[in-house]
């Protein structure tokens, strides 16, 4: 559990990537950009045809991410985990599946874990969560923000994991949880350094802003940005994302458990 806690800490109070700057067009062009490849689309993600896949004995991440890899340039996912204790038993799915449509592959995957539901946002990204997840207040993924921006040579992976710097709201809510069970508890607040991806190569130039979006839809849109990303000439590799929630209620964030964002 330190390594939970240092994860989260780490992210929490570790300093923003880059100095962040104002510009509509940005945003005019992120949704162009989306646009655009919607109307290159071939129909829905929904509709594309696996030929073969074989799962056994596997939770729900991992299940999504062997569908993924069967695809990985044009399957992309955000995932949000059921939360649970740390070493819960997690449900099991072992499917042998060939010339099936994507659909049918994550009805089954819905079945074999029903705790699950999912939806399509832009005819692109599939995004699994909990049922009633997205109805649920105390959810950080629900939390709005009014203004998210960045504007700097990043990778996407960071800015996924990094969202609990990056967007305002969801930064103040976590400072105003931390603040009050350090009060409350005696407890002193702490933290460390943040991990983040590195690399020799040149990073992608990355200009987002949006507005009045909740956590869960500015993950979706990064998500979306780096498969803009992918169609320019570095052709850079989209990605995915998943969120879980470790339940602890002695954990110093006041939330009753740890948050963990991550890319893959």
């Amino acid at each position: 559990m330190k390594g939970a806690l240092k994860c989260y800490l780490g992210r929490r109070f570790s300093q923003p990537l880059t100095k962040w700057s104002y510009s509509l067009f940005a945003t005019a062009l992120l949704l162009t950009t989306i646009n655009a490849l919607q109307l290159n689309s071939e129909g829905s993600i929904l509709d594309q045809r696996i030929q073969s896949l074989m799962i056994e004995k596997s939770d729900m991440r991992r299940a999504l991410q062997l569908l993924r890899r069967n695809d990985p340039l044009r399957i992309l996912i955000g995932f949000e985990k059921v939360p649970d204790k740390e070493g819960d038993e997690e449900h099991k799915i072992s499917l042998q599946l060939a010339n099936v449509s994507i659909r049918s592959i994550l009805d089954q995957f819905c079945q074999a874990d029903p705790r699950y539901t999912y939806e399509v946002v832009e005819g692109t990204l599939i995004n699994v969560f909990p049922i009633g997840a997205k109805s649920d207040p105390n959810n950080l993924l629900n939390i709005r923000v009014q203004h998210f921006e960045f504007h700097g040579n990043e990778l996407p992976n960071n800015l996924i994991t990094r969202i609990s710097d990056l967007a305002p709201e969801l930064r103040e809510h976590l400072w105003m949880k931390a603040r009050e069970y350090a009060k409350k508890t005696g407890r002193p607040l702490g933290g460390s350094a943040g991990s983040i991806l590195l690399g020799d190569a040149p990073l992608p130039r990355i200009d987002i802003t949006l507005q009045n979006m909740t956590v869960r839809e500015i993950l979706n849109a990064v998500v979306l940005y780096s498969l803009k990303l992918s169609n320019e000439p570095a052709g850079w590799a989209p990605i995915s994302w998943q969120y879980e929630f470790i339940i602890d209620p002695t954990a110093p964030t006041g939330l009753g458990g740890y948050p963990k964002w991550d890319a893959f």
